[in-house]
């Protein structure tokens, strides 16, 4: 079989190409794509460092990306042609005037090319997508040309999105103009009622722009000759869309919002990196002397010698209060000054910190800033607003200092503050800085009254993520996960069934089950609905060592322990990053210990019990329970969500760290339920020997509780209780059940009475029936009790 080929389209520009090359990376030391990278010239030398970074890791087998070089002009080189001397710390004012004036410039730096130049890099996306024939395509949401290449050859694709929800959602209520700040407002979150009117005409006024801007009009009657339909491909939310979209956000580190289907909350997609003393031994050693902030405006911000100036005032500031603090300071000079003439002058007001080294300044970070801030000695970052430094800041668990400049910044340095992450650094004199507004904010976050609860707030919501990185869960979501099924059982087989028919992977489902030809003849039925969905392993690791998401459905807490231990002593298997997914029904202690034996093997588990029997099983309609990290828990919806499942209960950010609460809620469910059959099955009895007979029951039962238990009352009027050669919920299992509810009610300092009635009644199906006993027997068992046969016919 050929090896699948994954390409990704996107502008050159480290904003917004960062999240393609984190996750180009990780679909490299996979080894199972050939990957290709496609984006304007200025970005060949970052896909040389990748490529080097590949051959380095010890987890790689050396694989290559392939660069392609666009033809044109990249969007922040085509905008410098237009508008060569750009004022980085002025470009537009924030408020109501200050965003509608932005407006303009914010179409202009979108939309850059004339049409002809629009056109020819269209062709050149289409010319690398025919020549590859990529399995699936990742694409720059700012890239318009590579999203009309895509959807004029209907190729498979995905949106790869440093941005946030705000940018691609249209939100419940057409939230999006009275909840959140539109772009370039500054407003805050969450919108004060004086600014929800203002806010609401500031989005109208930019969608009126946007479709009356001359230059989009020009492209569009070009595009439109060329045969691309509908509008511009410009990066805003519609209600229409479907197309999957990964973004690099999670809900712990954004506003509240609506998350569609369509969408995968990856988390910060960060490029990875070796820890520092590694990388640069020279910088982790300089960094270990004292508590450090960090300054890193992104790849496009200059400093004039004014701007350098006042920022050194509000350094001076900080050091003045905070003696035993140092600085590393990323500082880009804008070369359209003298730069001999004024950076030196500009900093006068820390010259003593210079010249001890408590001041580092680099024109460019020698290593990624994610390296920097997880070396454990940044105390604060300070940066411009742009959302992959944001994130990298969330990952690290640093407090923040932002200093907006443009356009979405201004929403970042919101974010911080609504998280209590944080200070936005220039409220009063955004875009520009000013020193004091500056240093106070640096102390706030050191030394203020806040400050140990903004550390503390940082920390929590890092871990809150998890350990799953971003851009894991992307390539994860991107490449069509690799799934198996262990156990098929009555539930086993309906759930598996409808993932391999109607799941989201490519790839076939592999089953396995301890009954070889049992596994083999189902696989068989599979196949012959749909060719080449399901094929069968012959061991428990040869599953899982070729799965990326394994889902265990076995009857017991013993079953599903000599899985996990088969598969943690089997060193041939790697676990790394697997995905783990139970939907046995076992004691919560068992989950809790399965949980804690695949994290040490760097595996993600999930809790997942089921309801339902298995005429839901089989039509898909099962209601599930998932418990465990969030991000785990994102990239198993696709196989639960309309394809195994009709409805998932949240048990809240309790479940992340405890997944028993899954199976517990499970164990006292299926007591609810045997003891209801019970109870059935008692009134059943009592209205036969009494005289009013079972029919007039059974119709009684169905008028008012239709559903599961009018289907119990139906299976034991007729008979089928005692006649089943295969249980539909076993009586041992059922048993098992109730062991574990007794058990979590005794250590809770309670009983569950009605527990050993339903039990006793169990023992007497088994006495009946052994194994091919079933729950609904009960009834027997309650008939016999009352002087009747076990069977009623």
């Amino acid at each position: 079989m050929a090896t699948p080929t994954v390409l990704f389209f996107t502008n050159s520009e480290l904003g917004q190409s960062t999240v393609s090359l984190a996750v180009a990376h990780e679909f490299l030391i996979r080894s199972d794509y050939a990957v290709h990278i496609a984006s304007f010239a200025q970005l060949g030398s970052a896909i040389s460092h990748l490529n080097a970074q590949t051959a380095a890791s010890s987890q790689s087998t050396a694989s290559k990306a392939t660069f392609h070089t666009i033809t044109g002009r990249s969007m922040v080189t085509a905008y410098l042609d237009r508008h060569p001397k750009p004022q980085w710390f002025g470009t537009h004012d924030i408020g109501f005037y200050g965003a509608i004036r932005s407006y303009s410039f914010l179409i202009e730096a979108m939309v850059p090319w004339d049409p002809s130049q629009y056109i020819a890099t269209y062709r050149s996306c289409v010319e690398i997508i025919q020549n590859l024939q990529p399995s699936i395509v990742a694409v720059d949401p700012l890239f318009a040309q590579g999203l009309d290449a895509c959807r004029a050859l209907q190729c498979k694709y995905v949106i790869l999105s440093p941005n946030t929800l705000k940018e691609h959602v249209v939100q419940p209520m057409l939230g999006n103009l009275w909840k959140y700040p539109m772009l370039c407002s500054g407003y805050a979150y969450p919108l004060p009622w004086r600014h929800i009117l203002p806010n609401a005409y500031l989005a109208l006024t930019l969608g009126i722009k946007v479709s009356q801007s001359s230059a989009v009009r020009a492209i569009n009657e070009r595009r439109h000759a060329e045969g691309l339909l509908g509008p511009y491909p410009i990066s805003s939310p519609t209600a229409r869309d479907v197309v999957p979209v990964l973004i690099a956000s999670r809900p712990e580190i954004d506003w509240p919002s609506f998350i569609p289907k369509h969408v995968t909350m990856c988390g910060p997609i960060l490029r990875s990196s070796p820890s520092l003393s590694e990388e640069n031994p020279d910088l982790a050693k300089w960094l270990s002397q004292r508590p450090t902030v960090l300054v890193n405006l992104g790849s496009n911000v200059c400093f004039d010698s004014s701007q350098a100036r006042k920022f050194a005032d509000g350094l001076r500031m900080l050091f003045d209060a905070q003696p035993g603090i140092q600085v590393l300071w990323k500082l880009k000079p804008d070369y359209r000054d003298d730069v001999s003439d004024w950076v030196a002058g500009a900093l006068t007001g820390i010259l003593d910190e210079l010249l001890d080294q408590r001041v580092r300044i680099e024109e460019w970070l020698p290593v990624e800033p994610i390296c920097i801030l997880q070396s454990g000695n940044i105390c604060c970052m300070v940066h411009h607003g742009g959302a992959n430094s944001y994130n990298e800041a969330i990952r690290a668990g640093v407090p923040q200092v932002i200093l907006p400049v443009w356009y979405d910044t201004y929403d970042f340095a919101q974010r911080v503050e609504y998280l209590g992450v944080g200070v936005w650094g220039s409220k009063m004199s955004a875009p520009a800085i000013n020193g004091p507004e500056l240093g106070k904010a640096i102390i706030r976050v050191l030394h203020g009254e806040e400050s140990l609860s903004m550390q503390e707030r940082a920390k929590s919501i890092a871990a809150k993520i998890g350990t799953t990185e971003g851009r894991v869960l992307a390539q994860d979501t991107m490449a069509s996960a690799k799934v198996a099924w262990i156990g098929l059982g009555n539930i086993g087989r309906g759930m598996s069934r409808n993932i391999a028919l109607k799941g989201p992977q490519t790839s076939p489902l592999i089953l396995y089950n301890r009954t070889v030809f049992k596994a083999e003849a189902f696989a068989k039925s599979i196949t012959a609905e749909k060719p080449q969905a399901a094929v069968v392993a012959r061991s428990v690791s040869a599953a899982v060592k070729e799965a990326n998401i394994t889902f265990i459905c076995v009857g017991d807490d013993a079953a599903l322990g000599q899985i996990i231990n088969t598969i943690t002593s089997d060193t041939s298997v790697s676990l790394k990053d697997k995905i783990i997914v139970d939907c046995s029904t076992v004691h919560p202690d068992t989950s809790r210990r399965t949980h804690a034996t695949l994290a040490s093997h760097g595996a993600s588990f999930i809790a997942c019990p089921v309801f339902g029997a298995p005429n839901a099983a089989d039509a898909g309609q099962m209601v599930v329970i998932p418990a465990g990290s969030p991000a785990a828990i994102a990239a198993i919806k696709p196989f639960l969500d309309g394809v195994t499942s009709k409805a998932t209960l949240d048990l809240g950010p309790e479940s992340e760290q405890d997944v028993g609460r899954a199976t517990l809620l499970k164990v006292l469910g299926n007591t609810f339920i045997l003891n209801t059959v019970e109870t059935l099955a008692e009134g059943l009895v009592a209205a036969e020997k009494s005289g009013l007979g079972t029919k007039a029951y059974s119709e009684w039962v169905s008028t008012m509780f239709p559903g599961p238990f009018a289907k119990y009352a139906e299976r034991m009027v007729t008979g089928e209780y005692y006649r089943r050669e295969e249980p539909l919920f076993a009586v041992d299992l059922a048993r098992k059940d109730l062991r574990h509810a007794a058990n979590l009610a005794e250590t809770s300092g309670m009983t569950l009475k009605s527990v050993k009635v339903t039990d006793d009644y169990l023992k007497v199906v088994k006495e009946e029936k052994g194994e091919k006993g079933d729950i609904a027997g009960v009834y027997g068992a309650i008939r016999k009790e009352a002087g009747l046969p076990f069977g009623n016919q």
